[in-house]
């Protein structure tokens, strides 16, 4: 195992620790509290699936990983006249200020699969986005 996997399988390791965590609070939550205290069970459900869907996209990146595939591709596009390159990454690897989105974005799944040359448009918050893939990497 290289480091890099070592540090993937650490990750994951650290992320059922913190759901071990908060699965007995949930239980305590549920033990202790009264209908009208369903706020706090609430948010601890939610942080519960948050880590459950942090830890399978960390396992999804280690078979990747382990299958040689890159976890990571590039797309220089044309959006609306203007030049733009897009990183698709995991989830914990985000950065939009650098061009580094989600897999799980709606843009990431639009241009999967996608080759160079191909026209699509999409839906965003900023309205309707003509896109025209240059190249991918």
């Amino acid at each position: 195992m290289n480091n890099a996997h070592k540090e993937i399988f650490n990750k994951i390791e650290g992320l059922k620790r913190k759901l071990n965590k908060v699965s007995n609070q949930i239980e305590k939550e549920r033990f202790e509290s009264n209908e009208d205290d369903t706020v706090i069970l609430q948010e601890l459900l939610d942080k519960k699936d948050m880590i459950e869907q942090q830890i399978a996209e960390q396992q999804e990146v280690l078979i990747l990983a382990n299958q040689g595939k890159t976890t990571t591709r590039t797309f220089h596009l044309e959006i609306n006249g203007g030049q733009k390159k897009i990183t698709i990454v995991s989830a914990n690897e985000v950065d939009p200020g650098n061009g580094q989105i989600s897999s799980k974005s709606p843009l990431a799944k639009a241009l999967l699969g996608r080759k160079k040359g191909d026209h699509i448009t999409i839906e965003t918050p900023a309205g309707t986005q003509s896109i025209k893939i240059r190249k991918v990497e």
